[in-house]
């Protein structure tokens, strides 16, 4: 019926959000267990996870710190909930500074009664869409998304059959609607909507077990690669953010996207992009976010979608989540979202599953694992590797690994590697240029990481490189140009005395890898700067030559372009600022101004910033980027009449 959609209108709407100095919400679509609530209540209210606390020390921190701040706290999705434990919770959470709210969505009318007592008022039960609301909204879907043409007139008879028909199926509920309006996408209005509406096929949408039996129909009449995609989304919790990229790059690395037989060039992103948007079109996705620049960024999954996907996948894909969730002989694809074992305690588990493809250790963005007691370290990452050789997927999020083993190596088969915001990690061991077939290799934010490995130019598939945040990584490596097929590479940085260390890669690495998309940041071009003594060339000339080796012109399909100056990893105060423009010596005044002309982008860029630059003048080709949305100059000596900016269109 829209709750949680309703209850994010009220949670994000601006008058409640300055009401309240704490604003929390917590998904509860799992079993309804008081500690496990109180845990992510304290996590939520601290920002990151929290050591597992006993029941006491989690009532207590819950009473010290709802007391201190006037609070909303949203329990989303309530089920399985029985009255003792209900009574104890809120018994908690009625504790809270004067004002404070609790708002609550379930399923269940029956539970709803049973909170209303006490203090909490009674439940406000909403209804389905009216007839009209209805037919609206599945016209708009039939449409896609088209309002126009969803105000045409349907060219049939039964206009008036097929709405009531539509209503007797859905009865209002959204999800049904917009299931019914998929199913119906690929028939004829004239002769077969009405005939399909009125078969035992479809159930009415009262009650769960009907909109099931749609979505399974819905999903039935997927294509088959369509069908695996969707299956693989099971691993994910439920009201799991998904970010979409990240999903696709998974479906590549598992073969679900397949090249068009036609013989087209599309990459293969884009045709993964296409499935995603195929399925968000037949209400298998919902909350799609979007960036700045439009690009679609992340998603979630209904409720009752994740329950279908979870029920078809069985045990060949597995939710370490829950202990009742058995591994089979057969369960190919394995995640993990909190650390109810230890990495040995999972090894042993993982022992049935020898034709192991997937395995996702992604806890939420905010935890850090080694905090609260469950380190991956060497031993068990190796203990996990040498048994699982046929793994394509391997997902180590934040997981506190801290050294990797030398085994890495051997698992031929992987293409899709994540060992983002793990701050341990230094380096990855010389064994994964070894890793022929690998296509993803994301480090991104960590933070200590130094340096990536010399012959990184192995890895001739490698389509996406994150080195985003890697705070302490000192250069690129020599060579990384000739990895031609990367598509995403979002941090290049230029190492000192890259023109004379050969294992230093400069910026005419870049020259060929004119498939990148996306974002390129590249820092730390001050070390590129050169004075009169130290060439036979003058500076001005130097920098025309160092710039122009990385080709950025020829980046077509990049959006955004960030220029530092600086390494990008600590902000300067005001005195600082003006202390560095200050000491700009002449020099460096013009070797910059033509290092940045040299450094021109292609005409269709979105943003470009600009960071660190001490030339007075901004590029002559400025203006002719006419499709730029935002430009950002930080820190810099710019001192050039900005009115001719003017003159670009979408700034």
């Amino acid at each position: 019926m829209g709750k949680t959609s309703l209850a994010q209108l009220v949670y994000n709407d601006e008058d409640v959000v300055q009401e309240f100095n704490l604003r929390l919400w917590v998904c509860v679509s799992e079993s309804f267990e008081v500690d496990a609530i109180l845990q992510r209540i304290v996590d939520t209210a601290t920002g990151q996870k929290q050591p597992s606390f006993q029941r006491q020390s989690l009532c207590n921190f819950v009473e010290e710190y709802f007391t201190r701040e006037k609070y909303l706290l949203v329990l989303d999705d309530l089920c399985n909930l029985e009255c003792r434990k209900w009574d104890f919770l809120g018994s908690i959470l009625e504790g809270g500074a004067s004002g404070s709210k609790i708002l609550i969505t379930t399923r269940f009318e029956n539970y709803a009664i049973m909170m209303s007592r006490g203090s909490f008022r009674p439940p406000y039960v909403l209804h389905g869409l009216s007839s009209p609301q209805s037919w609206s909204l599945l016209r708009l879907v039939v449409s896609g998304g088209d309002q126009q043409l969803a105000n045409e007139p349907l060219n049939t008879i039964n206009v008036e059959e097929i709405q009531t028909e539509v209503m007797k199926n859905s009865v209002g509920v959204p999800l049904a609607v917009k299931t019914l309006a998929t199913l119906l996408y690929f028939k004829y209005p004239q002769t077969e909507w009405l005939s399909f509406l009125r078969s035992d096929k479809l159930l009415p949408a009262d009650h769960e077990d009907g909109i099931l039996k749609n979505l399974k129909l819905n999903y039935d009449y997927l294509p088959s690669h369509l069908k695996r995609c969707l299956l693989l989304c099971s691993l994910f919790p439920k009201n799991y953010k998904i970010d979409v990229q990240v999903l696709i790059y998974k479906w590549i690395a598992l073969g679900l996207v397949k090249s068009s037989p036609n013989g087209s060039e599309q990459s293969l992103y884009k045709l993964g992009l296409e499935y995603f948007m195929d399925l968000t079109c037949r209400s298998f996705f919902q909350e799609i976010k979007r960036d700045l620049l439009g690009n679609i960024d992340t998603c979630k999954m209904h409720d009752l979608v994740h329950d279908l996907a979870v029920s078809i996948a069985g045990s060949t894909y597995t939710q370490l989540n829950d202990p009742e969730n058995e591994i089979t002989g057969d369960t190919c694809y394995i995640s993990l979202n909190h650390d109810l074992w230890s990495p040995s305690e999972v090894a042993s588990r993982l022992a049935k599953a020898k034709r192991l493809r997937v395995f996702s250790v992604q806890p939420e963005k905010s935890t850090k694992w080694y905090q609260w007691g469950t380190t991956w370290d060497e031993s068990s990452f190796e203990t996990l590797v040498s048994n699982f050789a046929s793994l394509r997927v391997l997902e180590f999020r934040n997981s506190g690994v801290e050294m990797l083993s030398h085994q890495l190596g051997e698992l031929e088969h992987l293409r899709f590697l994540d060992l983002s915001f793990n701050d341990k990690i230094v380096r990855l061991p010389d064994s994964i240029t070894m890793l022929r077939n690998l296509e993803v290799l994301d480090l991104f934010k960590c933070e200590r990481f130094l340096e990536l490995p010399k012959d990184l130019n192995k890895l001739e598939n490698l389509s996406i490189l994150n080195c985003g945040y890697c705070l302490a990584l000192t250069h690129m490596p020599a060579g990384l140009g000739e990895l031609t097929r990367l598509e995403s590479l979002p941090c290049f940085v230029v190492g000192k005395d890259s023109s004379v260390l050969d294992h230093i890669g400069g910026l005419d690495e870049l020259k060929n890898l004119n498939n990148l998309r996306g974002t390129l940041q590249i820092e730390n071009l001050a070390r590129l700067r050169v004075r009169g003594t130290t060439t036979a060339l003058s500076p001005p000339l130097m920098a025309f030559i160092i710039g122009g080796g990385a080709h950025l012109k020829g980046k077509i399909h990049l959006q955004t372009l960030s220029l530092r100056w600086d390494d990008g990893r600590h902000g300067k105060g005001i005195r600082e600022q003006i202390q560095f423009l200050k000491g700009s010596e002449e020099e460096d005044v013009h070797f910059d101004e033509n290092l940045l002309e040299s450094l021109r982008p292609h005409s269709g860029l979105n943003s470009f910033y600009v960071t660190g630059h001490k030339g007075r003048k901004l590029p002559s080709w400025i203006c002719s980027l006419t499709q730029l949305v935002n430009l950002h100059l930080g820190w810099c000596n710019v001192q050039h009449d900005l009115h001719h900016l003017q003159g670009l269109p979408s700034l």
